[in-house]
């Protein structure tokens, strides 16, 4: 019986340190979000709050004088 016992042990930890390697080998999770925002800043495509700030400034003028500014 110890024969088998030790046996099993030997596989899962042969596996345990196969999965370990694999674990190593994934990406950090926010990775691909952050090359998202690095390509979104060289681009011009990510809106900031000073853009929203100034699209909220332009239709408040729109809404209070019922024209956009010049």
């Amino acid at each position: 019986m110890s024969n088998d016992s030790e046996e099993v042990r030997s596989r899962l930890n042969g596996k345990l340190e196969q999965y370990k390697e694999l674990v190593k080998a994934l990406p950090e999770p926010n990775e691909g979000r952050i090359e998202e925002l690095k390509a979104a800043v060289k681009n011009g495509t990510l809106i900031t709050a000073q853009a929203i700030c100034g699209a909220a400034n332009r239709l408040y003028e729109v809404f209070k004088n019922g024209q956009p500014p010049n």
